[in-house]
């Protein structure tokens, strides 16, 4: 008996885990990747987001959009970014595609992936989105910012740090660059109160004895201070919006 539509995405879905549980990149793994889907539905409900098959298609682009970075064992820090989108959406058609589960949801799906692609991704947006659909890809990008610096995500981090200099060199850029440039900003009201829940708990993270001490060990007290300044003030500046907004809502 063929699938429906809903079996077709949860079959792509457990696929998608799958392969991602065989990723040697443990930043994007399947972990990430279910909680970019969790964190796409919490934002697109609070946004009143409700037909089916667009839930479905972000829950699917979630899961497949970090896909391709499982091709290598080496995911290189600076080319993936401006590719893995692209081949993942690609990947996500073509298995669909082989497998016999392609339908409008899966197309809707690997266009929202390849229109979050860095560099490239606003003329796809352009081209595959109509200003409705851009709403999901809002959604989209914004969950997967929200994880950015999820307090599971650090953990990993930490222990990637301790086994390679790469990464060591990669943790120090990585968190300078998402806290002191625009990285952390995202576009919906509903995605600013995770990004604030989210911030806190790496504060939180931060501020353990142990995890500081190991901070300062290996990028100074100096650094930290500086770091710690920016965080607080993202913080700061993220209350200050999300109560904005409540009030503004509730007037």
């Amino acid at each position: 008996m063929p699938l429906n539509s809903t079996q077709r995405v949860q079959s792509l879905t457990s696929q998608a885990e799958t392969i991602l549980m065989g990723s040697h990149d443990p930043l994007h793994d399947h972990r990430h990747a279910g909680r970019v889907a969790d964190y796409a539905v919490v934002i697109a409900r609070e946004l009143h987001v409700t037909n089916a098959s667009h839930l479905d298609a972000l829950k699917l682009s979630a899961w497949w959009h970090d896909i391709s970075r499982v091709i290598t064992k080496k995911p290189s820090f600076l080319l993936m970014p401006f590719i893995d989108d692209t081949l993942s959406a690609i990947i996500l058609a073509r298995t669909a595609i082989k497998t016999g589960k392609w339908n409008r949801t899966v197309w809707l799906a690997s266009r929202l992936i390849l229109a979050k692609s860095v560099g490239t991704g606003k003329v796809f947006s352009r081209m595959f989105l109509t200003k409705r659909m851009r709403l999901l890809l809002d959604i989209l990008q914004d969950a997967d910012t929200v994880d950015t610096l999820a307090s599971e995500r650090a953990h990993d981090i930490q222990q990637l740090v301790d086994s390679s200099l790469s990464y060591h060199y990669a943790y120090r850029v990585m968190v300078w660059w998402f806290i002191s440039t625009a990285f952390l900003e995202v576009k919906t009201e509903a995605a600013k109160e995770q990004l604030l829940a989210v911030l806190k708990e790496f504060m939180i993270w931060i501020h353990e004895e142990s995890i500081m001490a190991w901070h300062i060990e290996r990028y100074g007290q100096a650094w930290i201070d500086h770091m710690h300044a920016r965080l607080e003030q993202l913080i700061e500046q993220l209350t200050q919006e999300v109560s904005f907004a409540f009030v503004r809502v509730s007037s």
